[in-house]
This record gives C-alpha cells, sequence and structure tokens, in this order.
C-alpha cells in the first residue's frame, strides 16, 4: 500500500522502504533503527506519492550513507527539480543528511529519486516548506 505524504505547513518524511514504486535497491537493517533501502546503483529509482496543496517551495533533505558518494536526479513526474551530490561518508552505514531547495506544483504527484551515479543507501527523505 502507498504511503501519500501531504506537505502542509511542517515537515514529513517517508522511510526509504515505503516508496511506492520502485526499480531496484533492497530494504536491509539500518544502523539507525528499523530498516533503510541499500544496494541502491547507477539505473535505480524509488517514487514516493506527495501531495502539495498549493504550488511552493519546499526544503528536501535525504539522509544517505555512502562508501565512496553518488549523485541522485529527483523528480516531480517527468520534471527534473533537483540534482543532488552526495558526498561520500565512509561506510555503508555511516549516515549524512543532504538537502536542496525544490519546486513542486500543486496536487497529488510521484516524486521520484534516481540514482545517476555511484551507489548509496538511503534511510528517509524529508519535505518541509522553504523558509
Amino acid at each position: 500500500n502507498a504511503v501519500v505524504a501531504t506537505v502542509l505547513d511542517g515537515p514529513v518524511r517517508l522511510e526509504a522502504e515505503e516508496f511506492d514504486r520502485s526499480q531496484g535497491g533492497q530494504p536491509q537493517g539500518c544502523s539507525e533503527g528499523g530498516e533503510n533501502m541499500g544496494w541502491i546503483e547507477a539505473g535505480t529509482w524509488l517514487e514516493y506519492l506527495v501531495e502539495s496543496p498549493r504550488a511552493a517551495r519546499y526544503r528536501l533533505e535525504l539522509r544517505y550513507a555512502s562508501l565512496k558518494g553518488g549523485r541522485a536526479v529527483v523528480k516531480s513526474g517527468d520534471t527534473v527539480i533537483a540534482n543532488v551530490v552526495l558526498p561520500g561518508t565512509g561506510e555503508w552505514q555511516t549516515w549524512q543528511t543532504v538537502s536542496s531547495a525544490v519546486q513542486l506544483p500543486p496536487g497529488l504527484q510521484s516524486l521520484r529519486i534516481e540514482c545517476v551515479e555511484a551507489g548509496y543507501n538511503l534511510n528517509w527523505l524529508r519535505l518541509s516548506p522553504a523558509p
């Protein structure tokens, strides 16, 4: 069952393993508790259903771990809304959070995280209204 995250006035956090659709990657135990999505490599993508009540800018945070680093493209539908560099954290369970400003249109949409370079594990993503 898909989890629909509605972004209103506060942050909304989605666990990486609560995707709506995916290609590649596997859930695995996480050093921070629960699970994360592992084995994310070039060509892997994860899609999440997000509802934005209005067109607005948001802060997108990704909690990830990567031996050597990687790069992700974030799409809203077919539109690229962010290119995110994920610096190496040195280990597959050493977690770091990066953020990027994104523009979302109003309504229900698929937010897709695509791995385009190297590999990483993804623990969660959080959307919050931009200040």
